[in-house]
């Protein structure tokens, strides 16, 4: 595969099971990282990335990253970057949200 998604649990397990060629990862991908890193998780995240060459990316993304987060993070990678962006009060309410009422054996053509 290109691409796998899956929970710490799973992925771990697809590892232990040796279905992923982990050697052959190039990024990990860390979304809401500061749930991931949270100490029920946090060494199956760590064997996981311990698993993959030196040489690969691992990106966290979080919208909440605590201090201890970033702390912990930090040591999990090589010469860290940080990119923190702020919310613009500019930008806030340009979301617009609506959602479309159908019956089920219309949904596809819808």
């Amino acid at each position: 595969p290109h691409i796998i998604v899956g929970t710490p649990g799973r992925v771990s397990e697809l590892i232990k099971m040796k279905k992923l060629k982990m050697h052959e990862v190039k990024t990990i991908v860390l979304d809401e990282a500061d749930q991931l890193i949270l100490p029920e998780h946090r060494e199956t995240m760590k064997q996981i990335i311990k698993t993959t060459l030196k040489d690969r990316q691992l990106l966290c993304f979080s919208a909440t990253l605590k201090q201890e987060t970033e702390q912990v993070l930090r040591q999990m990678t090589q010469e860290p970057e940080v990119l923190k962006v702020e919310r613009s009060q500019h930008d806030a309410g340009k979301v617009k949200h609506q959602y479309l009422v159908c019956d089920q054996r219309d949904k596809v053509k819808l």
